[in-house]
């Protein structure tokens, strides 16, 4: 009955969350007990990711862990901490994708392909398809110069694609904008009146006159008005 009982508990997966307790802590990392007999390791590099140190954690303290593997070389159960810190983060964007909501954080990097966004404990990226703006006809070093104005600034996105297996997060600044755009058309439309004054921003050129945006809506400046 006691064996039967052992292996009913002791169901741990790659890839499950638990609670397991301190057991010994030294330079190298964490001796972490789970289940119902293991004991997993947490290295030190785990550890600093999360910008701590093995001597930040108690004897005997509780704490998150993700099991990475069911057997090292050694054949040790691999631990992390820091990646069941980041699957919180992974069900906000879960969230925010399932919502729709929109999401304001800062650009942390660029490349040419695209902006790097840290959200939370995780790295999610906005493809340059999806940059708002991007001028087309780029070469690769102009466009990475482009994209480098981001760096170190807030930009408003959306969650487009969440995939915890790949560990992929992808944004969309572009969808953000659009949607922004639209609910601040909606407003205007509901404010502008006949026969006001506006000021606005000339955005298209044509032949037959020019296009204004008054602030959410572009607006037709007849050539025959100017």
């Amino acid at each position: 009955a006691l064996l039967e009982a052992s292996f009913q508990e002791d169901t741990l997966e790659r890839g499950d969350i638990t609670v397991g307790t301190v057991l010994a802590v030294d330079s190298q990392g964490l001796i972490v007990g789970v289940g119902s007999h293991r004991d997993g390791f947490v290295s030190r590099k785990d550890i600093e990711r999360l910008g701590l140190e093995p001597e930040d954690y108690e004897l005997g303290a509780e704490v998150d862990v993700t099991i990475v593997r069911m057997e090292d070389d050694e054949g040790n159960l691999v631990l992390s901490v820091s990646q069941a810190r980041q699957s919180e983060d992974w069900k906000l964007a879960e969230e925010l994708m399932e919502k729709e909501s929109e999401w304001e954080g800062e650009v942390a990097d660029a490349n040419r392909g695209g902006l790097i966004m840290l959200f939370g404990h995780l790295r999610g990226f906005v493809p340059a398809s999806h940059v708002a703006d991007l001028p087309r006809g780029l070469n690769e070093d102009d466009r990475k110069a482009y994209l480098q104005r981001y760096v170190g600034k807030n930009i408003l996105v959306k969650v487009i694609e969440v995939n915890r297996k790949r560990r992929r997060l992808v944004f969309s600044q572009r969808d953000a904008l659009r949607d922004n755009r639209e609910a601040r058309k909606e407003d205007l439309l509901d404010e502008l009146k006949e026969g006001e004054v506006r000021k606005g921003v000339v955005s298209g050129l044509r032949d037959f006159g020019a296009f204004v945006d008054l602030g959410g809506i572009d607006g037709l400046l007849h050539v025959t008005d100017m």
